[in-house]
């Protein structure tokens, strides 16, 4: 008789801790399948590939029973093939051999049991018709009986089949159907644990480039931004100067053409410095935040041409770190420059509040713009607001007008 004692927390491995539990007590527990185990469990966390996985599971349920061969075939679901996934103990030139199984009525004990769906029991591979066209490559190696079971998804899908090889004919015992059954709900859950764990990384590695976009966008941004107020605004001070120079000292139309050609530049001067402002890095903004985000609005409005309404209802300057506020800046900023440039756009408001769980930034658009979609400006701000462990939703308070409420949690600003 033996025990498992459930080694980790992680969903995975409580899973595997569960099967275990629920293991065949009545086999002789060997004293390799703890280590066994223990190997399998340290791998279930790991981002080893399925192979090994199946591997180890294979060899921890050879330590059950000593007279067994465990072999784990996965199903090629374009090919609808069974092909050899882990079979620590058997040949490897029976395993060569045997290729792909095909999966279908009298194809072995495996192709057989994926075509059937059910547990398939060969006592005598000698004898089976079911192994008429593979018996010539078992027999020679001494494999004579071979049980298996298919590996199925809840949803019915054939995922692959497990199956004991033995070297003398007979039936399996009590014991052993109860092993194989529970070996075959092990290689489900190590099967899907691992496309749950693949589907997983595969969403952070996109999530990953995604954030990097953003933040190379950012600083591509800071410096186009720094090019024009440094670079273009200050050519645009010179040649205002010197036209302002030479207005001075001409005369009749010369004169009044120069003073036209200035006021011209000035007011190209002026649009360089609003959008340089507008693409500078909000932190830059000094003063009480709730200043800041009026500013903001009113800039957004000017920008685009549309009445931006704002309202701050604060009983004290929020304690908040320069991250989150620049954050929270460039939520704001990016979500009503995203709006307000649709064109069915009619204008916005928004307000800030104190609520018992931070501040609550809302904006109202008069259009249908914001939503729960994938348009790059709305991924950077679902971005900003995760980074900053912010809550973010969006919603439709009423026919043609779409909101984004975003609470803020209070985070005191980093001591000077």
């Amino acid at each position: 008789m033996g025990s498992v004692v459930p080694l980790h927390p992680y969903a995975a491995h409580a899973e595997a801790d569960r099967l275990a539990l629920a293991a065949p007590l009545a086999t002789v527990f060997r004293a390799g399948a703890l280590g066994a185990q223990a190997r399998l469990l340290t791998l279930l966390g790991s981002d080893a590939p399925l192979p090994v996985l199946l591997d180890a599971l294979a060899r921890y349920v050879e330590t059950w029973a000593p007279s067994v061969m465990c072999s784990i075939l996965l199903r090629d679901p374009e090919r609808n093939v069974l092909v050899s996934a882990a079979a620590p103990s058997l040949p490897r030139e029976y395993v060569a051999l045997i290729g792909e199984v095909p999966i279908g009525e009298d194809c072995g004990s495996c192709g057989t049991a994926a075509w059937r769906r059910e547990p398939v029991t060969v006592y005598d591979i000698a004898t089976s018709s079911l192994w008429s066209g593979h018996r010539h490559l078992a027999l020679p190696h001494g494999l004579r009986a071979c049980w298996s079971v298919p590996v199925l998804e809840d949803s019915g899908e054939v995922l692959g089949t497990l199956a004991l090889y033995c070297h003398e004919p007979h039936a399996p015992s009590d014991a052993e159907r109860e092993l194989i059954t529970f070996a075959a709900a092990l290689a489900k859950m190590v099967v899907l644990q691992h496309r749950r764990l693949a589907a997983l990384w595969e969403s952070n590695e996109r999530l990953t480039l995604e954030r990097a976009a953003i933040e190379a966008a950012e600083c591509e941004r800071e410096k186009l931004a720094l090019d024009l107020h440094d670079g273009v605004g200050q050519q645009l001070v010179g040649i205002e100067w010197l036209l302002a120079s030479e207005a001075v000292q001409a005369t009749g139309p010369q004169a009044e053409a120069l003073r036209s050609l200035r006021e011209l530049v000035a007011g190209v001067q002026r649009d360089v410095r609003a959008l340089s402002t507008w693409m500078l890095p909000l932190a830059r903004r000094t003063g009480r935040f709730g200043d800041a985000l009026q500013e903001l609005a009113r800039e957004a409005g000017r920008q685009h041409g549309l009445p931006v309404r704002s309202s701050v209802r604060l009983r004290a300057e929020p304690a908040m770190d320069e991250e989150t506020r620049a954050s929270v800046l460039r939520i704001l900023q990016g979500a009503l420059h995203y709006a307000l440039s649709q064109p069915d756009c009619r204008g916005a408001g928004l307000s800030l509040d104190d609520v018992p769980s931070g501040l609550a930034l809302e904006v109202r658009i008069e259009c249908e713009a914001l939503g729960e979609g994938a348009a790059t400006p709305l991924r950077a701000i679902r971005y900003r607001a995760m980074q900053i462990g912010a809550a973010l939703s969006f919603g439709s308070p009423a026919p043609g007008i779409s909101a984004m409420r975003l609470t803020i949690p209070p985070r005191a600003p980093a001591p000077g």
